[in-house]
């Protein structure tokens, strides 16, 4: 299957389950708004007076932090729990789950256009100049790319190892105090070494300097994305590979496994 084929797919898949969700709420997408903007509104009252006012332009630079890790957290939580979508295993034994992992990259976009709109409305109220969100959609792009292989890297390591998910969840809780989305790292040394191993910090980082303060990235942040970014890209497309024709037999297998104890 080409590449238009298989973007078709993953948009008819995303598209399919932006319906369902819609169908689920009255309010529909507008939750998905609702939620990250009440989360930055709280988090901007606690730290505004204190940590953020050293920060130029800090509702800028804490929503673009909040924004960039609930698209990442959301995308590999999705992709992690494949394995127990029945209705792929039930009506196609060759189900492309390559595609799946698009399609839910694909939705979780879609669902971010809401943010970058408060976005950029915060930023035409704070610097009157919506100029810098020429740079969103590319830094967007390579940031995309980064997530579908970290989501794929989740997706077959739970296959092999149950405990991935467990592992997944204190990760995502971690990174939303590792990860420097309130704060400036220069004034937390003590977490400067986690954060020189913390991918987030130098896509955060690269979004900020281009978008929030318009200025020229540093060439390590520059460098550490480039090399996270192809790193993660070998490292999926060859786990994926090895595993693409035996990710079928390894979900039926967790299933069986799963109705013949199901108090495990």
């Amino acid at each position: 299957m080409g590449f238009l084929e298989n973007l078709k797919s993953s948009l008819k898949v995303a598209k399919k389950s932006l319906d369902y969700k819609m169908k689920e709420s009255k309010l529909g997408l507008i939750w998905y708004i609702i939620e990250p903007l009440v989360i930055f509104l709280a988090m901007l009252f606690v730290f505004q007076g204190r940590i953020g006012r050293n920060i130029l332009y800090y509702p800028l630079y804490l929503l673009m932090g909040l924004m960039l890790l609930r698209l990442f957290q959301n995308i590999v939580r999705e992709s992690i729990s494949l394995d127990r979508r029945k209705d792929l295993l039930d009506k196609n034994p060759k189900t492309n789950y390559d595609i799946m992992i698009r399609s839910i990259i694909l939705k979780h976009l879609f669902l971010h256009l809401g943010e970058i709109i408060v976005f950029a409305a915060i930023m035409l109220f704070v610097t009157g100049d919506l100029s810098p969100l020429i740079f969103y959609v590319p830094l967007l792009v390579i940031f995309s790319i980064f997530v579908y292989y970290i989501a794929i890297i989740f997706f077959i390591s739970n296959l092999y190892i149950r405990d991935t998910s467990y592992v997944w969840q204190i990760i995502s809780r971690a990174l939303w105090f590792i990860t420097p989305i309130f704060y400036r790292m220069n004034s937390q040394p003590s977490v400067a070494l986690i954060n020189n191993i913390n991918p987030l910090y130098y896509f955060i980082d690269l979004f900020r300097d281009l978008v929030v303060y318009h200025s020229i990235p540093e060439t390590k942040i520059i460098a550490g994305v480039l090399i996270i970014t192809f790193g993660t890209l070998i490292i999926g497309k060859i786990m994926y590979e090895k595993s693409e024709q035996n990710i079928h037999n390894l979900i039926k297998k967790i299933n069986e496994k799963v109705k013949s104890n199901p108090s495990s």
